[in-house]
């Protein structure tokens, strides 16, 4: 019943899909030698044999050991076949969203004067690493108290849009601060922005 896969359909399949077309072959190739057989023995029993159906016995042994024999070859080749290498799709260790201003929010973000710069430059954020990478910032324009209590104290506020996820910093519980709405990116960076603006600078 489970010829196709040597009796073992757990562990065998037809990998090629090609199983019924190779014994179709092997048969066929089987008939033609049989014939050559068959033609062969006819011969010698005319000649040695005075019994008229030896010819017919023998060819019939020979075809059907011959299919049998045939039919196990192409079902061994063909469940042992090694299943075909299918390469994988590279892979990437960062994917940054493209930017779709149809969906972006606007956040703010407290900084440097150096990285205020090179976000402006390049529309790209990035978290630090002592922060594994996330991105930190506000729904709404912080005050200086919030920027104070909440890790930033030195810098710049920026505004910009993005279309990147965040979710509410759960790790700021000063009512004050939280206010503002403090937030951190549901995947480490980088993530693409636009439309960054200064918009405070804290003295």
């Amino acid at each position: 019943m489970f010829a196709y896969c040597g009796n073992n359909p757990v562990n065998r399949v037809d990998n090629t899909g090609t199983f019924w077309k190779e014994l179709w072959n092997a048969f066929t190739q089987t008939v033609q030698q049989a014939s050559l057989y068959f033609t062969v023995a006819a011969g010698v029993s005319q000649i040695d044999s005075p019994a008229p159906g030896l010819a017919d016995i023998a060819s019939g042994v020979l075809l059907v050991g011959g299919l049998l024999v045939c039919a196990g070859i192409a079902t061994y080749a063909t469940v042992t076949a090694p299943s075909p290498t299918i390469p994988k799709v590279e892979e990437r260790d960062e994917v940054i969203p493209a930017p779709n201003p149809s969906n972006g929010k606007t956040y703010y973000h407290v900084t440097t004067v150096e990285s205020a710069a090179a976000i402006l430059s390049t529309g790209i954020m990035t978290g630090s690493q002592w922060e594994g990478g996330y991105v930190y910032a506000w729904k709404t324009n912080p005050s200086k108290y919030a920027i104070e209590n909440s890790g930033a104290h030195t810098g710049v506020t920026i505004s910009f849009k993005t279309n990147a996820s965040f979710v509410m910093d759960t790790g700021i519980t000063d009512p004050m601060v939280q206010m503002y709405g403090p937030v951190v990116s549901t995947t480490p960076g980088p993530i693409v922005v636009w439309d960054v603006q200064i918009v405070g600078v804290k003295k």
